[in-house]
């Protein structure tokens, strides 16, 4: 005999009372607005963006230090530090 079914054994199973269950757009709101304010068409006057930005758009040469460095600059700088922590491990053992 399950002990549970002592305890719990005149309690009907959740989902087992013979109802039944709703489907799950009740709980749902629904997700296309039936009328609201983006019914205008307000973004059809809206310009696409430039696809892509040229050498106009780019950081002169003087704010080239200032600018992020690359992933491959982030790479090449932890290598470095890696062989170097590498480096001083070696020698400590030795």
């Amino acid at each position: 005999m399950n002990a549970m079914n002592s305890l719990f054994g005149a309690l009907p199973m959740p989902g087992s009372s013979g109802a039944a269950t709703p489907p799950p757009e009740a709980a749902l709101p629904a997700l296309i607005p039936t009328a609201g304010p983006f019914d205008d068409d307000s973004w059809a006057d809206v310009e696409a963006p430039e696809e892509d930005w040229g050498p106009e758009d780019a950081p002169p040469p003087e704010d080239e230090a200032a600018a992020a460095p690359t992933w491959e600059e982030r790479q090449d700088e932890v290598s470095a530090l890696v062989a170097r922590a590498q480096a001083n491990a070696a020698a400590a053992r030795a």
